[in-house]
């Protein structure tokens, strides 16, 4: 559940950034109790009509996912660049969490991609690795943003990169902590 507080704070911040891009994301390793505030956050935006760009991995991104694909996002609202093409996702996935975690991943993404097939960006530039892809990937996507909404970036190497570069470039920021 969203404090009062927190959703003020989330709908003073998204009025001025209507039709433009809101790079969302965070940690990959979450607790259900993030998951389900991640997906609160996100069906917001949502219902506000806002544009949202993420990556595409677990954690935080995968429950923009599943809030985009429960909620309904407009098609067009939604850019989710990938670090790989998704099989390749399932692969490491696979590797790194098992298959079953691979999945389940795998099939959400492959759910939004049926639903809105323009929104999911598959990368198919080979990378020495998983960590250089998914700079990559972070990189598409703050070009992509006028704005940054971080939930439980603690811990996330990738979201601090993140969060440095969109304030030294002043890109507004709204970060959720666990």
């Amino acid at each position: 559940m969203l404090s009062k507080n927190e959703l003020k704070k989330l709908r003073n911040f998204q009025e001025p950034l209507k039709g433009k891009w809101i790079a969302f994301g965070g940690n990959r390793w979450i607790s259900a109790k993030t998951f389900q505030r991640t997906m609160l956050i996100t069906r917001e935006l949502i219902r506000k009509k806002c544009k949202i760009v993420t990556g595409g991995a677990e954690g935080v991104d995968h429950a923009i996912v599943q809030a985009c694909l429960k909620y309904r996002i407009l098609t067009g609202h939604l850019k989710m660049y990938l670090p790989y093409t998704i099989q390749k996702q399932y692969e490491h996935y696979r590797k790194l969490e098992g298959p079953r975690k691979a999945k389940k991943l795998t099939e959400a993404l492959v759910a939004i991609k049926k639903m809105y097939p323009r929104s999911v960006i598959e990368n198919h530039k080979k990378f020495v690795n998983y960590r250089i892809a998914a700079n990559y990937r972070n990189s598409l996507i703050e070009r992509s943003a006028s704005a940054m909404i971080m939930v439980s970036p603690k811990g996330s190497r990738g979201s601090a990169s993140v969060l440095r570069k969109a304030i030294r470039v002043k890109i507004p920021c709204l970060i959720f902590s666990s």
